[in-house]
């Protein structure tokens, strides 16, 4: 089988087992606000990559930026409520499951 086939198959999989996982558990339910989601709704609603903690701190390099500016659009575009958190469910189910979709891909080159 072609190495773009087995990319999709294990994209789908990942993708089905995730957001199955998601549904039965109702986590988009739960609004755990941790330090990387907390530093997200700062940018969002202050513009300041900050915040990390239940206090308000001020500017961070407490998280690495890429994942908390991609949640700060989510949470732009969505609000912080129930919306939002599916949302970011979705968005990070899709994301690890290309993370394991793309390991063929990235192995053939290798010689893996």
């Amino acid at each position: 089988m072609a190495s773009w086939k087995w990319a999709l198959l294990i994209f789908s999989t990942a993708l089905a087992i995730r957001c199955g996982i998601v549904v039965v558990t109702r986590q988009y339910l739960e609004s755990n606000r941790f330090e990387m989601v907390r530093e997200a709704q700062s940018m969002a609603e202050t513009g300041t990559l900050g915040n990390p903690w239940r206090l308000p701190s001020g500017p961070s390099a407490h998280c690495m930026p890429v994942y908390p500016l991609l949640l700060a659009g989510v949470f732009y575009l969505f609000g912080t409520g129930v919306e939002a958190e599916i949302v970011k469910q979705l968005l990070t189910c899709v994301l690890s499951s290309a993370q394991w979709g793309l390991m063929p891909l990235l192995a053939g080159p290798f010689g893996l």
